[in-house]
């Protein structure tokens, strides 16, 4: 099993919790869907089950959650990460961007 291997993959987050993964699919339909999650996923050894969520909506958000590098002046006191909205940085773009 190779992620990078499945197409219809968009994006991956290892998690806590129920779920040991969570895998972002993106195809032209819903058969295209069912045929990566119940022809390809479904059979990977190393999955013992799955569950399907279709996005109605998305909205990309105003936080990066994921810092490529974490530089020391970004913890606070206690080594806790601080995140700063990418609008406290002057960041201008995405949706409902005015130029």
């Amino acid at each position: 099993m190779q992620l990078s291997a499945l197409s219809e993959l968009d994006y991956y987050a290892v998690t806590t919790g129920e779920y040991d993964v969570m895998l972002r699919l993106r195809a032209d339909d819903v058969p295209g869907i069912q045929h990566a999650v119940v022809d390809v996923i479904s059979q990977w050894e190393c999955v013992r089950d799955t569950e399907t969520v279709f996005l109605m909506q998305e909205q990309d958000s105003d936080f990066d959650l994921a810092p490529q590098k974490v530089q020391p002046a970004t913890l606070d006191l206690l080594g806790v990460l601080k995140f700063e909205s990418n609008a406290a940085r002057g960041f201008r773009g995405g949706i409902g961007a005015e130029d």
